[in-house]
């Protein structure tokens, strides 16, 4: 096919455009024309064609002026952005940046979680009864005064709060309990803390006192009473009163126990029950021990374990620990003692009773001291308490012995059995009873003279030693000495000899007339302690 010339008037676009095809093939390939529509041209320059955009004029079917995206976010078509109040857009390229306007002023927030008006800061803050809620540059929240508190309506003022000191200056008034842990303090405010309709059996410990610390402790006991600054304190007490400074303080659990006077029963862990403590100090270290009745300071200060004790006195029962049922009356009675059963009575009466059981002294000083021995009874002032002739060494150790009278002595300490009766009258020794003194001149004895003992037998010898009343000799031996028995040696006595033998004494020892002896005749011996010779009757 004939080509037609490119003409100098002819575009590129006009020749090759033509009506006619120039050339529809080449090597197998279909040519089409190029042809430029809106927004799209076609330049050939150097037989290069250059197809270039002259402007969009559709965009997702949205004509003429595109600006942005046309879609964001689901939102299709033109997506406009606008600044809002206080809002600033600025677009640098395809770069937008937003930033604040500057300063707040007047109601920036019209409408936040149901809360309208003007809001700054946090948004919705609902004020309840007796809250008062103000909104400036922040918000400010008030007490307007506590409407209600355990159903009580109406200002309530001076009510604690937890772990916070607090100070009434008024009557107040508590209908649903208190609940201390770090105590009450009560300044000249004596007066009466009263429990109304309590929920539980259990009181707590009730202290008041005036002008001093006081305290009120709630812990395992119930119905007790204290007065006095730290009387009852720590304690599981029941049933207990405690008055004074400290008394019943700090005992784990006991019951029934009387406590009056400072530190009564507080220097110890009180378990025991039921006992009575009244003076200063008085049961101060008491621990197990029950049934206890101590009056007087100190009394009964150092009781432990012991039972049924009673002391009445400063001192008394002061150093007992251990011991029972004894009874003391009296200034420092019983004041040292670990035995138990013992009756003292009088100031300083047994006073350093050591182990000693089943004694009994009445009167001032009377078994002072006395160390060990028991089954003794003094009766009188310093009845016991001495010993020999001097009278000023201290009877110890006397066992089932009795002195009765002022001054009554023992012959001499650890004696047993032996019978004193007479103002100052001097025991002989054990197994042995003296009635009078030196200055008794008769001895009045109604009824029949009974030795109580069975006479024995012993074989007559150059030295014989009878120790009974009534004794019978056999034997044809002459015999020199006759050995005094116990007492009479010191005080001279006699005793009464029974040949059964045909027996002799001579001059040769202590017997001073030389006899025969007659079978089944009482021989009567009188020994004189002077002259330290037997006297014979025949």
């Amino acid at each position: 096919m004939p080509i037609t010339p490119l003409t100098g008037t002819d575009t590129f676009q006009t020749w090759f455009n033509t009506t006619n095809s120039l050339i529809s093939t080449v090597n197998g390939v279909t040519v089409y024309n190029i042809a430029g529509s809106t927004g799209i041209g076609v330049t050939l320059t150097s037989g290069i064609a250059t197809i270039s955009n002259t402007g969009v004029l559709s965009f997702n079917g949205t004509t003429g002026s595109v600006v942005g995206v046309g879609s964001i976010n689901g939102s299709t078509g033109s997506v406009n952005l606008v600044a809002g109040s206080n809002i600033t857009i600025t677009q640098s390229g395809n770069t937008y940046t937003f930033a604040s306007g500057g300063g707040v002023s007047g109601s920036v927030v019209t409408s936040f979680n149901g809360l309208t008006g003007g809001v700054t800061g946090i948004v919705a803050i609902n004020a309840g009864s007796g809250i008062n809620v103000s909104v400036g540059t922040a918000p400010t929240i008030s007490n307007t005064g506590v409407l209600s508190i355990n159903t009580a309506t109406g200002a309530i003022t001076n009510v604690a709060k937890t772990d916070t000191a607090q100070t009434f200056t008024e009557l107040q008034t508590f209908t649903s309990g208190i609940s201390l842990s770090g105590g009450l303090t009560l300044s000249d405010m004596p007066g009466i803390i009263t429990v109304n309709n309590p929920t539980t059996t259990k009181y707590g410990i009730i202290t008041v006192i005036s002008g001093v610390t006081g305290y009120i402790t709630y812990d395992t006991g119930s119905f007790n009473v204290a007065i006095g600054s730290g009387a009852l304190e720590n304690s599981g007490a029941a049933d207990c009163i405690a008055i004074g400074l400290s008394s019943l303080q700090n005992s784990p659990y006991n019951i029934g126990n009387i406590s009056i006077g400072k530190y009564s029963m507080s220097g110890g862990s009180v378990a025991g029950s039921y006992n009575i403590g009244i003076g200063v100090g008085s049961l101060v270290f008491l621990g197990v021990a029950s049934n206890n009745i101590a009056i007087g300071a100190n009394a009964c200060d150092a009781l432990d374990s012991g039972n049924q004790n009673i002391g009445i006195g400063s001192d008394a029962l002061g150093a007992v620990v251990t011991g029972s049922e004894n009874l003391a009356l009296g200034h420092q009675s019983l004041l040292t003692n670990t035995g138990s059963f013992n009756v003292s009575i009088g100031d300083r009466s047994m006073t350093s009773n050591i182990a000693g059981e089943n004694n009994v002294a009445v009167g001032h000083m009377a078994l002072r001291p006395k160390s060990v021995g028991g089954n003794n009874v003094a009766i009188g002032k310093d009845a016991g308490r001495f010993r020999t002739a001097t009278g000023t060494s201290t009877n110890t150790g006397a066992t089932g012995s009795i002195y009765i009278g002022y001054d009554s002595r023992a012959s001499a300490s650890n004696n047993t059995n032996e019978i004193v009766i007479g103002s100052s009258a001097l025991g002989i020794g054990s197994n042995t009873t003296v009635i009078g003194n030196t200055l008794t001149v008769a001895t009045k004895i109604y009824g029949v003279y009974v030795s109580g003992q069975t006479a024995g037998t012993i074989a007559s010898s150059g030295t014989i030693a009878p120790t009974l009343p009534i004794t019978f000799v056999s034997g044809t031996t002459t015999i020199s000495t006759i050995t005094a028995p116990t007492g009479i040696s010191t005080t001279g006595g006699q005793i009464t000899l029974i040949p059964t033998g045909l027996w002799s004494t001579n001059t040769g020892g202590n017997i001073a007339l030389a006899t025969t002896a007659v079978v089944n005749k009482a021989l009567i011996m009188t020994y004189d302690a002077q002259t330290t010779k037997w006297y014979p009757s025949y």
